[in-house]
């Protein structure tokens, strides 16, 4: 006998042959069940995406309080005001509502929304979020800074007659703070 090694049979390259193709058949069935899993991971993340930016995730994460939801008679130079607060962590806060003014020859009004911090009083601030100069009717829609928020934040809602003759005025408004 020499030193060679003895040569396959047939039989034995039809069992290699066959386990080659048993390790491809295996590799193949790992990939795909890892394109399955990728499929299923990104099908998951854009579920999850969608729905946290739907209108119904927002809502059920909402507060909603009212301001004011009254007819307000103000005496002519007179104002009156409302406060709210937003809470401490708040990450977004947003005022909306609208009015319209009723009362003699002029109906109109000063509405402002402020910082109670800013101001002396509810109608002499050094900074207004919004301001509705000598108006009769309107809507407002303001959001509210939240940045850096690790306090309580109390607001003022005035509604100021500057009616020169002394005319009283009454004002229809619905106000409501958001706060999520």
């Amino acid at each position: 006998m020499s030193g060679s090694s003895p040569t396959p049979s047939a039989d034995d390259k039809e069992n290699a042959s066959s386990n080659d193709k048993k390790k491809e058949q295996q590799k193949k069935r790992t990939q795909d069940v890892i394109i399955i899993i990728c499929i299923l991971a990104l099908v998951a993340f854009l579920l999850i995406a969608y729905l946290a930016s739907s209108p119904e995730f927002e809502t059920r994460n909402k507060m909603t309080t009212t301001i004011v939801d009254d007819i307000i008679d103000t005496p002519a130079n007179y104002y009156t005001y409302y406060t709210f607060s937003v809470p401490a962590g708040a990450s977004n806060a947003r005022v909306t509502g609208n009015y319209e003014v009723h009362g003699d020859l002029i109906p109109r009004i000063d509405i402002y929304l402020a910082d109670t911090t800013l101001c002396s009083s509810p109608i002499d601030c050094s900074s207004y979020y919004y301001v509705g100069k000598d108006k009769s009717f309107g809507e407002v829609d303001v959001y509210l800074p939240t940045s850096a928020r690790s306090r309580q934040i109390t607001y003022y809602l005035s509604f100021h007659n500057i009616a020169p003759l002394g005319e009283s005025k009454q004002t229809e408004a619905s106000f409501k703070l958001e706060i999520s």
